[in-house]
C-alpha cells in the first residue's frame, strides 16, 4: 500500500498495529491494514505519537509549545483528555520524544528529561535530568524527581 500526504510530515512511530504519522500542522494519521485514519488535533508540529500498549485507546502526543498531551481514540475521532505541565514552563514547552514503559512515561525536552508514573493522576511531570544538584541517582530509573528548581 502506498500513501501520499499533501503536507509536511514531522514524525513517524510504530505501535504494533500500524504506524502513526505526525504533521507540521497538527494532523495525525494512523495507518493500519484497514487504511489511513486522519485526526485533526488543532496543535502545532507533532514531534512524537505513542499509543499506550496497556490501554490501546489512549494516545500520547508530543507537540511543539503545547506540552505532553493524552488523547483518547473514540471511533474515528480523537478526544483531548489532558495536558501535562512541567515546572516553570506550564504547558508551554516542546516535548521531542516520548518513551512509555509498563509503569512510567519519559519525555525529552530542551529543559531536560521529565517523567511520571503513568498510574498517577498527577498533572505535572517531574524533572529527572539534569537534577538540581546535578549528581543524579545511581538507582537506574527509580528516580524520585525531587529537586529545588529555580525558574528563570
Amino acid at each position: 500500500m502506498e500513501y501520499h500526504y499533501n503536507e509536511r510530515l514531522s514524525s513517524l512511530s510504530a505501535d504494533g498495529k500500524g504506524y502513526w504519522v505526525g504533521g507540521e500542522t497538527g494532523i495525525v494519521w494512523h495507518v493500519d491494514e484497514q487504511g489511513r485514519h486522519r485526526h485533526a488535533t488543532g496543535l502545532d508540529r507533532i514531534y512524537d505519537v505513542v499509543r499506550d500498549h496497556r490501554s490501546p485507546s489512549k494516545v500520547w502526543i508530543a507537540s511543539r509549545n503545547a506540552g505532553l498531551q493524552l488523547w483518547q481514540l473514540a471511533g474515528d475521532s480523537m478526544i483531548h483528555r489532558k495536558t501535562y505541565t512541567i515546572p516553570c514552563k506550564g504547558n508551554r514547552y516542546s516535548p521531542y520524544d516520548i518513551e512509555l514503559t509498563d509503569s512510567r512515561i519519559f519525555v525529552a525536552t530542551s529543559q531536560g528529561l521529565y517523567g511520571m508514573t503513568t498510574g498517577d493522576d498527577e498533572p505535572q511531570l517531574k524533572r529527572i535530568y539534569p537534577s538540581a544538584d546535578n549528581t543524579g541517582q545511581k538507582e537506574g530509573i527509580a528516580l524520585s524527581g525531587k529537586s529545588s528548581l529555580s525558574c528563570r
